[in-house]
């Protein structure tokens, strides 16, 4: 492997991660956000708005383990209720209720962007590696839109410094001895909700297991998980030595066999492969030996060993970033792929639902039950005969606020390779 072809890959799989993240200056610190987006992502928030109360009849529901028979499912006061009085009431003949989507694993940037999601069906969404505090509060509490949840620096362990951008560096993120990360740890847990780790990229061992470590014992000491960017199959083998609580991306270079099984089986962890991410990159970069291939079929080994899956987009349209993969419609092509990559039915729902809900300790959505939060997309046909149908949305509702559909852009892999033109090699 040449030195271009190994920072190629360093860069590609930072940056990836990482697309809040100003790119344009070798000496530039961590973004804190464009103050005129903070601004506008602050001006876009709304009144409360009162949820009206709603009943949905003669409805078939995907609960968030199984489809159940015709029923009533009631909305009210931003929860699932029990009671119809005063409710407008819905036919949901020929009609399936699911639970909102959960996306794992994006990068918005802006209140146009979780509308966009919104409009999709994904009602919460999980932003790894976003930058700043500012951020975090310009795009959190805005009723009737999707709920965001938030890690702001990312945390490189290793001992090589050409791997870890200078903007990340400058704010600590550099972390190549155990004794840093009680530190790091701290400092981010004020901000974050959980601590993301970045296990940079194929072939190059520039991970230190005892760093790794050591972040993973101090997220705990903090009661945070850790979650791993591993797009590597060294990456996630070091990754799950440390008892990372849920890794991230799917292995470009090598697919998972039996002894990564071994040990996702023995920490029990979930991983969200972003395999429309990984598309999108293999898409985008042709040159340099990425190989979505591998990357799908470690879902299939794991998924047939039993290994929770999760779905997650990388859903990113930041300049600067080498690939691009849109907001909201994403999250319909990650669980077709997922069953093109051996999931039923059944686990893709569940992988976008119920699964993160779990894994990310969010007891309040995720399923469809009384008291749980009005999160809820109600479909047109039944995905469990057609993942498609995830596609026809009829109505969405946010916490039990009603939110306009987006009918306009089907995702697909021959669309996801045109917006990825690659780039020159």
């Amino acid at each position: 492997m040449t030195n271009f072809h190994g920072t190629f890959l360093r860069w590609v799989f930072l940056v990836a991660c990482i697309p809040k993240l100003a790119l344009s200056c070798a000496n530039h610190a961590l973004d804190t956000g464009d103050p005129a987006i903070i601004a506008a992502n602050h001006a876009a928030r709304r009144a409360p708005q009162a949820a009206q109360k709603i009943a949905i009849y003669n409805v078939r529901v995907f609960d968030g383990d199984r489809i159940l028979p015709p029923t009533t499912v009631i909305i009210d006061n931003g929860v699932i209720g029990i009671n119809p009085f005063g409710a407008k009431f819905i036919d949901g003949q020929g009609q399936v209720l699911l639970p909102g989507f959960i996306d794992t694993h994006s990068h918005p940037r802006t209140v146009d962007d979780l509308n966009e999601q919104s409009s999709y069906g994904i009602t919460t969404t999980f932003l790894q590696a976003g930058g700043s505090a500012a951020v975090r509060e310009s795009l959190t509490n805005h009723p009737g839109i999707t709920d965001l949840r938030f890690a702001s620096l990312p945390a490189v362990a290793t001992n090589d410094s050409s791997a870890v951008p200078p903007f990340i560096a400058a704010q600590g993120g550099f972390i190549s001895s155990p004794e840093q990360a009680p530190g790091f740890v701290k400092n981010q847990s004020a901000t974050s909700d959980w601590i993301k780790i970045l296990a940079v990229s194929p072939n190059i061992p520039t991970v230190v297991q005892p760093v790794l470590n050591a972040l993973v014992a101090s997220a705990q000491n903090y009661g945070k998980q850790t979650i791993c960017h591993a797009p590597a199959y060294e990456s996630v083998r070091q990754a799950l030595k440390a008892g990372v609580s849920q890794l991230h991306h799917s292995p470009l270079d090598k697919a998972a066999d039996d002894d990564l099984v071994q040990l996702y089986r023995a920490g029990k962890q979930p991983n969200c492969p972003t395999l429309v991410g990984m598309l999108a990159i293999t898409d985008r970069n042709p040159y340099f030996g990425l190989n979505y291939t591998a990357a799908a079929a470690s879902v299939t080994t794991l998924y047939n060993a039993g290994v929770p899956i999760l779905a997650g987009t990388d859903s990113t349209l930041q300049a600067g970033v080498p690939f691009i993969v849109p907001y909201g419609s994403s999250i319909h092509l990650e669980v077709q792929l997922l069953v093109e990559a051996g999931l039923s039915n059944l686990d893709a729902l569940r992988a976008v639902t119920s699964l993160p809900a779990k894994y990310y300790g969010l007891r309040d959505r995720g399923r469809i039950f009384p008291g749980m939060r009005a999160d809820l997309v109600l479909v047109g046909g039944n995905p469990l005969r057609n993942i498609s149908n995830t596609r026809d949305i009829k109505r969405v509702w946010l916490a039990g606020i009603e939110h306009a559909v987006n009918t306009t852009t089907t995702l697909t892999k021959e669309s996801l390779a045109v917006i990825n033109t690659p780039l020159s090699g």
